[in-house]
């Protein structure tokens, strides 16, 4: 599997990729894609999808729901992961809907149509090993569940960080991200030991969120770090994540995020609530948009839907800043751009 990007280039038609039956990572921003047209990769696992900035896509108020809807086979979407709970109501949403007086439609028919050239993929599909390994591990028909989640989310993180350093090979304008150089694993190695240290994960994805969203100060960063705790969670030092590039905060926050959905689904004793995990994923979703050039606010269908979650993350770092004596020294400080 690979990385296909095709941003700003302003396709109308993905029939070209048709033939393709897995891809680590396919980046569809900014385009004139209208819905018919995800017909053609319907059959595809995608592992991360990119479609924001569709100007036709985006202004449904069902964006989400639909591209799912659209595409049973995509791991991650626009930065969030797509779990089996949310497929689970994405089909409720739309059963629920067929009983209303003017139901949200389908955008495609129910049945998923493989080209006939590739209904013996083996021969024809355009394949590598990756993928071979992907359906080795993950067959199409095979049983659903969290766990099958958790399995999905440590093969994203392992596939995410093989394109990554990818890319940083054959491209001199990408960072060299020791953090990811330094161990061919760590990404898999986060998720894989989440699960014991969920409080202190959770604390690092507020606060990745929030020095996404406002770059904090490295001193006061420090601190917190120490006061909470989570410079080291289990053997892995975070402190490089926070001056890594911003694709791969983005990155990291998405695989972080993706843990957080499965304990709101097994309702774990420390998932966030839903007020702070849907801004958190609104956050996530916007910040990713504003990278690659994409109308922030399109998605929503009210503007102050962002505005009112990065007001909500903000509310929780803040119980954390105001333990630091360094912080009202900043804030004392007009220099300082907090």
């Amino acid at each position: 599997m690979n990385i296909y990007k095709s941003s700003f280039v302003m396709i109308r038609s993905l029939q070209h990729l048709s033939r393709f039956i897995a891809l680590g990572s396919l980046i569809l921003s900014n385009n004139r894609l209208q819905w018919i047209e995800l017909q053609h990769i319907r059959h595809m696992f995608i592992l991360d999808l990119r479609l924001d900035g569709n100007t036709i896509l985006d202004a449904d108020p069902n964006y989400r729901q639909h591209v799912l809807d659209c595409l049973p086979r995509i791991w991650m979407c626009d930065g969030i992961f797509v779990s089996t709970a949310e497929r689970n109501q994405i089909d409720e949403f739309f059963t629920q809907s067929s009983l209303k007086l003017k139901p949200v439609r389908h955008k495609l028919s129910r049945d998923i149509f493989m080209p006939t050239n590739l209904k013996d993929r083996a021969t024809n599909g355009l394949f590598g090993s990756k993928a071979t390994e992907l359906f080795a591990k993950f067959p199409m028909n095979c049983f659903v569940n969290s766990e099958h989640d958790k399995r999905r989310i440590k093969h994203l993180a392992a596939t995410i960080q093989d394109l990554l350093l990818t890319e940083m090979r054959n491209d001199d304008t990408k960072k060299n991200e020791e953090f990811l150089t330094d161990n061919r694993h760590i990404l898999y190695h986060m998720v894989d030991i989440r699960q014991n240290h969920i409080e202190e994960f959770n604390m690092l994805l507020i606060l990745l969120v929030t020095h996404i969203l406002f770059e904090i100060p490295v001193d006061l960063l420090n601190y917190v770090l120490d006061i909470t705790h989570i410079k080291t969670i289990g053997n892995i030092n975070m402190d490089p994540i926070f001056s890594s590039s911003g694709e791969l905060r983005h990155m990291i926050a998405s695989l972080v995020h993706a843990g957080a959905r499965l304990d709101r689904d097994e309702n774990h004793v420390s998932a966030f609530n839903d007020k702070l995990f849907n801004s958190l994923s609104i956050v996530i979703t916007t910040q990713l948009r504003q990278s690659s050039g994409s109308n922030t606010n399109q998605s929503y269908s009210n503007s102050s839907t962002v505005s009112e979650a990065k007001s909500i993350v903000c509310l929780e770092v803040m119980q954390v800043f105001i333990m630091c004596p360094l912080f009202y020294t900043l804030v004392d400080n007009s220099s300082i751009d907090l």
